[in-house]
């Protein structure tokens, strides 16, 4: 139900401004809420993760044909651990009495506005770290540059002039994320190989053709043996304040990996999530919004970034 106008949202009970916020939280989800697997097994903000850190996962097969009385050689047990940091998230959005009288004259929901716009930001925060300093890094993750695989030696988005994905992909996720089972790709990652002439021909198409989004996922998964592929098109504003310059997250990104190698440190702390409003002496409302999060990728060799992927 929309506020009345002279509603003072102010006066809103904490417990209000909570359940406001819950829904908001499952309207306004992060790519890191849909993409990576949430660890909530913890109430610290810093800390350790123990894995498992024996060599079991991957057999050796060196005990072949062994003689009376050669004792086997063993695997070597171990766990390990993995260091997180959760920082703050935050969103902020300011409401001038004038401007909140408005909003309520025209039967918006003052309140609910603020928190949403807050929460996006606090979000949006999180997937611009995560993009630009986790999935594109290529110490957390494996390098392949795509211009220095052998194959074509050129970015994706070159029309097929000289550049060969299907063979740069083949080796990116059986050789430098060997097993990979999930693909995230940046708009302009999957626009070039949607209209590339080696994609199209895989998929029948005449050759001035383009691929659709939900073909060129369908075709990733069946082509590579992947399970879960994601194209990335949310938008931030990376304007001045005053201004818009809409931009894509993680635009030029193509990471190739093991999905259970993406990890969201997200606490069950009791700062967690929490969603505030201040009245200031300015006759304004700041709603402010707060999570805490680490975007964590614990083992490397599980996860490869392609770089020049697009020119």
């Amino acid at each position: 139900m929309a506020a009345s106008p002279g509603v003072d949202a102010g006066s809103f009970p904490a417990g209000l401004i909570a359940e406001m916020l819950k829904g908001l939280v499952e309207n306004e989800n992060a790519l890191v809420d849909d993409i990576f697997t949430a660890y909530e097994r913890t109430t610290l903000l810093a800390g350790n993760i123990t894995i498992d850190g024996s060599e079991s996962g991957l057999a050796r097969g060196v005990n072949q044909a062994l003689g009376a009385g050669v004792d086997a050689k063993e695997h070597k047990g171990a766990i390990g651990s993995v260091a997180f940091d959760c920082r703050a998230y935050v969103g902020k959005s300011l409401l001038t009495d004038e401007a909140r009288n408005n909003f309520e004259a025209l039967d918006e929901d003052a309140m609910n506005r603020e928190l949403t716009i807050a929460y996006r930001d606090a979000n949006t925060a999180l997937d611009r770290h995560a993009w630009d300093n986790v999935l594109a890094s290529t110490s957390l993750n494996v390098e392949a540059d795509v211009t220095a695989l052998g194959n074509g030696n050129a970015a994706w988005d070159d029309g097929g002039t000289t550049s060969t994905p299907i063979l740069d992909i083949r080796d990116i996720t059986q050789i430098s994320a060997p097993g990979a089972d999930t693909a995230i790709l940046g708009r302009k990652v999957a626009n070039g190989l949607m209209v590339h002439p080696d994609v199209v021909a895989e998929l029948s198409n005449f050759s001035a053709g383009t691929e659709s989004e939900d073909g060129l996922i369908n075709w990733l998964k069946v082509k590579f043996g992947l399970t879960y592929v994601y194209i990335v098109k949310k938008l931030y504003n990376a304007g001045a304040l005053g201004t818009v310059t809409p931009t894509y997250i993680g635009d030029t990104v193509a990471w190739f990996g093991h999905k259970a190698d993406l990890i969201n440190v997200h606490p069950g702390s009791s700062v967690q999530d929490t969603a505030e409003t201040f009245r200031l002496t300015s006759r304004s409302m700041l709603t402010q919004v707060s999570r805490y999060d680490d975007p964590i990728r614990p083992t490397q060799t599980l996860g490869a970034i392609a770089t020049n992927v697009t020119t």
